[in-house]
């Protein structure tokens, strides 16, 4: 509140004293807890609460506080989630008032007071939430009814709103004799999708819809169901879904996350489909077929095929980004351009942000107009933004399974994304001449539109140290650092390399050609902030190339663990490096001549490693698993 404003910030914030924080928290063990002691804190200083009465999505929480409480009485939204990651880990996610994700800036600033408070060891005042209620200043809630009507009340006639539609009687209609099958895993969007498919009509079924504040280790001691080591909606977490789907011979599977703002689509035959290509084809859905228009807004890791589809997008010309224009973080200077000019990754139907939602986000910020492509991505202040601000994007999203539609939350929404997805699947079912269609057979037509593309794409996290992350990145951004300028271009993979750049610690993007496909070939490599993993992404007009860039990646990758793995100075440091090491048969090599030259017996390292497993991260532990499995055969 505005007691703890700084003098040199006066006048320069706004003062939300008496306003309302709403405080949500996803079905995990610890975060009940958590958000109680956030309201407690809360109420201390001077605010109003709503508090979620049970578990409950981000969007819908979003929805509540910006549509119901309102802009102008809401302070923000305080979510008490970890998201998609796994059952032990706790996280809160920030709203300020308008409902978009807090900036990175801002969300530093957070973390910075909260650190230096916890070092003096600072007293937090809290307020009992039993006496606040009394009072009239703390409140319980449950958004999920007034949510599904906000969802289903979407773009209709007399809505008063913007909002894409969908439409519900060819839902009903074209699944009526159809199975699907939900997975909200053990999450808080679990009697969202359920609600509404029940009120359709539509047969379907349920994975780990149950209560369990572990994530499933309840109902794997009861049952025996194996639980989830991530609430994360895409391979290999998805896998559950996937069989069931064959199991069932069902129709379509979807997925949600923890907090259920992300989401996950198995087509039938349990066919995992990629985010990247849910994005262009509701990119064809939406601007294409329904003639609907905004801008459209990928990540540097997304899909560049979308931006030939966007440019079919007729009347749209005003949500292009100016002509010219460079993604914004290209100008960082932290940003090394090592080979080929900026204008080599310029999109002309597209914005191109990093990767992250609040990025996408500050696109339905920049005022429309721009012309100067140096001012394109050049956002306006809470109090300079309109009412509908969230009316300039058609469809905003991320390789990592989250997006957000035209006059919608500002925020991923996976459950709005599963309704877009059967609304599509309905739409061109209908049309067909048989009355039946599948996601891959939508996927096979857009790519076979004018000036799209077959491409083939994946993505690999895979286990790395510090050290590995920090090299592998470098190697990339090094290696061509002072090529000649000449008119050859290196190559990778035996593909010519024309564009390539990123920042140090954080990312690399490499654009690649060839006579037979030109350039229509990327490969980005980043490092994950949050854990211990590099994430790999391949796009490929063919195939093998795709998997021969994924090769190339992993070689210099053995590289450099062999040099980590190598410079271990005791067992207990072996341990450490190989409980974050992606395992292959080079750093197999290599830890087994580090032990030979050592004189290190293999029981001792047996034994260090499994003393790690009760404390490395739920996903490491499977690689301390394999390490193990290695070592004792």
């Amino acid at each position: 509140n505005s007691a703890n404003v700084p003098t040199y910030a006066v006048g320069t914030t706004e003062d939300l004293n008496g306003r309302v924080v709403v405080i949500g928290y996803d079905g995990r063990r610890s975060s009940p807890f958590v958000a109680r002691i956030v309201a407690e804190v809360c109420l201390a200083n001077g605010f109003k609460v709503h508090y979620a009465s049970r578990p409950s999505p981000t969007p819908a929480l979003n929805f509540y506080a910006r549509e119901v409480i309102g802009r102008d009485r809401v302070a923000a939204l305080i979510n008490c989630t970890a998201s998609h990651n796994p059952p032990e880990w706790q996280g809160i996610k920030f709203n300020p008032r308008q409902g978009y994700p807090a900036p990175t800036k801002l969300t530093d600033v957070i973390a910075s007071r909260a650190s230096f408070r916890q070092l003096m060891n600072t007293p937090i005042e809290r307020q009992d939430t039993v006496a606040a209620e009394a009072a009239g200043t703390f409140q319980q809630f449950d958004p999920r009814n007034l949510y599904l009507d906000y969802v289903r009340n979407s773009g209709k006639p007399g809505a008063n709103n913007r909002r894409l539609s969908i439409n519900l009687d060819n839902i009903k209609q074209y699944f009526s004799g159809k199975k699907l099958i939900l997975d909200p895993m053990y999450g808080s969007g679990e009697g969202y999708l359920t609600k509404i498919l029940g009120e359709l009509g539509i047969p379907h079924t349920s994975l780990h819809d149950e209560r369990d504040e572990d994530l499933g280790k309840q109902t794997e001691t009861v049952r025996g169901i194996p639980h989830l080591e991530y609430a994360n909606p895409e391979p290999d977490f998805i896998q559950p879904l996937v069989d069931a789907v064959i199991a069932e011979s069902a129709d379509l599977g979807l997925g949600l996350d923890t907090d259920a703002d992300r989401f996950g689509v198995v087509d039938r035959g349990g066919k995992y489909i990629r985010p990247n290509q849910i994005l262009a084809m509701l990119t064809r859905y939406l601007g294409i077929e329904r003639g609907e228009q905004g801008r459209v807004i990928i990540t540097q890791t997304g899909l560049p095929m979308i931006d030939a589809i966007a440019g079919k997008m007729t009347g749209n010309d005003a949500y292009r980004p100016p002509a010219g224009t460079i993604p914004a973080y290209i100008s960082h200077p932290f940003y090394y351009r090592r080979l080929g000019s900026e204008t080599s990754i310029a999109f002309t139907n597209t914005w191109v942000v990093p990767v992250g939602i609040k990025y996408i986000i500050d696109v339905a910020r920049v005022p429309m107009g721009v012309t100067d492509p140096r001012k394109a991505y050049d956002t306006l202040s809470d109090a300079q933004m309109p009412a509908e601000w969230m009316d300039t994007i058609l469809i905003g999203g991320e390789e990592s399974s989250g997006l957000t539609t035209r006059g919608h939350v500002p925020d991923k929404d996976g459950i709005w994304a599963d309704l877009l997805i059967l609304d599509m699947l309905a739409y061109y079912g209908l049309k067909s001449p048989s009355g039946q269609t599948s996601l891959s057979d939508i996927w096979r037509e857009t790519t076979e539109m004018e000036g799209a593309w077959k491409t083939y794409g994946n993505r690999i996290d895979l286990d790395t140290t510090t050290e590995t992350k920090e090299g592998l990145l470098n190697y990339f951004l090094d290696v061509f650092k002072n090529w000649p300028e000449d008119g050859t271009l290196p190559t990778i993979a035996g593909l010519e390399v024309y564009y390539l750049g990123g920042t140090r610690y954080d990312f690399v993007e490499i654009f690649l050609q060839d006579e037979q496909y030109g350039k229509r070939h990327f490969l980005r490599v980043r490092s994950s902030g949050t854990e211990p993993i590099t994430r790999v992404y391949v796009e490929s007009a063919d195939e093998a190339i795709a998997q021969r860039m994924l090769d190339a990646v992993l070689a210099q990758l053995d590289v450099l663990n062999i040099r980590i793995i190598g410079e271990a100075y005791s067992i207990d440091r072996l341990a450490d490096v190989l409980s974050n090491t992606h395992s292959s048969p080079a750093a197999h090599k290599a830890a087994a001549d580090l032990m030979a030259a050592k004189g290190w017996p293999k029981s001792a390292v047996i034994e260090a490693l499994k003393l790690r497993i009760p404390h490395v991260e739920s996903r490491n532990v499977k690689v301390v698993h394999e390490w193990l499995h290695f070592l004792e055969q």
